[in-house]
């Protein structure tokens, strides 16, 4: 009796174990979530909204910014309605490290030097991964007395003495014996490479920029204030939030 009684316990523990399993996961929406899983999750977009929107950027398509939109859809998220922008793959080939460097310059600084980075990348065939590294050593030129870090970005193959020759004129030689010597600002020597660095290689990339973010944002909350559109959210193709504007 008593084998008979753990046998029927543990069929009732597989069956019970089985209707657990059978119940439908809930499946995950369309738009960007930005971060916290404690948000509610729309059903799909506001069709009507994100027409709107579709057209609204549409009679924008003269502006320089209006190439990089992929796709414009708005979603509502905890009683806001929220634009949400996916990016073209080709302004957002270097996403990974503009997610990573936001953290560390502000929007301003980073235009005075990401744009020519990733130029740079383009035509010197620098990878993502160290596009990334190359944006920490800037940092460092900010922020530290080194001079170490000037080379350290040459041996990633960006032609830094070279880039500050070009834009103030003075020999190779000169600027690293000044550099060795600690007789420079850094943080004056690393803007004057930041803009020789954008002067030299920014034509060379596509890639999407903080200041044409924020004027698409803009452009969106001032036309669509009275559809109560408080913030606007850009993504690249892949989910990857890169700026939130709101």
């Amino acid at each position: 009796m008593k084998k008979i009684w753990c046998a029927f316990a543990a069929f009732a523990l597989i069956v019970s174990m089985a209707s657990c399993t059978g119940r439908e996961l809930p499946t995950a929406d369309s738009s960007i979530v930005a971060g916290s899983a404690a948000t509610s999750q729309p059903a799909g977009p506001d069709k009507a909204l994100s027409a709107s929107l579709t057209r609204l950027l549409a009679g924008h398509s003269s502006e320089a910014w209006y190439h990089h939109i992929e796709k414009a859809q708005v979603f509502q998220r905890d009683g806001i309605s929220q634009a949400e922008i996916v990016l073209k793959a080709a302004s957002t080939q270097y996403s990974s490290a503009a997610v990573v460097l936001s953290e560390l310059f502000s929007a301003e600084q980073l235009d005075a030097f990401f744009p020519g980075l990733c130029g740079a990348a383009e035509e010197l065939g620098i990878s993502e991964a160290d596009v990334t590294e190359l944006g920490k050593l800037f940092y460092q030129l900010l922020t530290q007395d080194d001079a170490q870090n000037y080379y350290k970005i040459e041996q990633y193959g960006l032609p830094a003495f070279q880039l500050l020759a070009n834009i103030t004129g003075e020999k190779v030689s000169k600027i690293k014996a000044d550099i060795d010597s600690r007789i420079v600002d850094d943080a004056k020597v690393a803007k004057a490479l930041f803009q020789a660095l954008n002067e030299t290689y920014a034509k060379e990339s596509g890639e999407i920029t903080q200041s044409e973010m924020t004027r698409i944002a803009s452009t969106i909350l001032t036309e669509f204030q009275d559809a109560s559109i408080g913030k606007v959210i850009f993504a690249d193709k892949n989910g990857t939030m890169l700026k939130e504007v709101g």
